[in-house]
């Protein structure tokens, strides 16, 4: 991507511009690409934490529910 302009007798090459743009347009695109890879990973994360809740939730009410049967036929657990 060269330009060029005339001014005052000297031709001014603006190719050295057109590649540091398109250098940085590339750089965007990967940045891009490596950003949406990441909000792919977090959302996966986020729905495997959002699992682990629901399954922890299980098991403490399971928990809390032994524990009161334990106390009402007399027993208290050893934990």
């Amino acid at each position: 991507m060269a330009m060029v302009w005339k001014r005052s007798g000297e031709t001014v090459v603006l190719a050295e511009h057109g590649r540091w743009v398109a250098r940085l347009r590339d750089d965007v695109r990967l940045l891009d690409q490596r950003l949406r890879g990441v909000e792919r990973r977090l959302s996966t994360t986020e729905a495997n934490l959002a699992e682990l809740m629901k399954i922890y939730s299980k098991l403490d009410l399971a928990f809390c529910r032994i524990d009161d049967e334990l106390k009402r036929r007399g027993r208290m657990p050893q934990i």
